[in-house]
């Protein structure tokens, strides 16, 4: 994923709160997907404003994430696994071809 692209949630999906956990309800395919607190956040920022740099940056701050623990490439994964899902916005700024390079 390139780390200047904002990712951000589909529409049309239902949220629910349950403590620091979401519960995400997708009409569409019917399915529910529940989302424990560090994956909330991340979601919660999904806004399309935030890039991967600062979606790291709020997991370090609020879960206390040691400096030398590579947080990135854990929301990379998180990213990746709501892909798969169908919960984010198509494209998914993790797949998009990187238009500089020709990809």
């Amino acid at each position: 994923m390139s780390r200047s692209l904002c990712p951000r949630r589909r529409n049309g999906l239902l949220e629910e709160a349950m403590g620091e956990e979401l519960v995400v309800y997708d009409p569409e395919t019917q399915k529910i997907h529940f989302l424990n607190g560090t994956a909330s956040l991340v979601w919660q920022l999904c806004d399309g404003r935030h890039p991967l740099p600062e979606l790291a940056a709020a997991l370090h701050i609020r879960f206390h994430v040691p400096a030398d623990r590579n947080v990135e490439a854990d929301v990379e994964a998180l990213l990746a696994e709501l892909d798969r899902q169908g919960l984010l916005a198509d494209p998914c700024p993790a797949r998009r071809p990187d238009l500089r390079h020709g990809a």
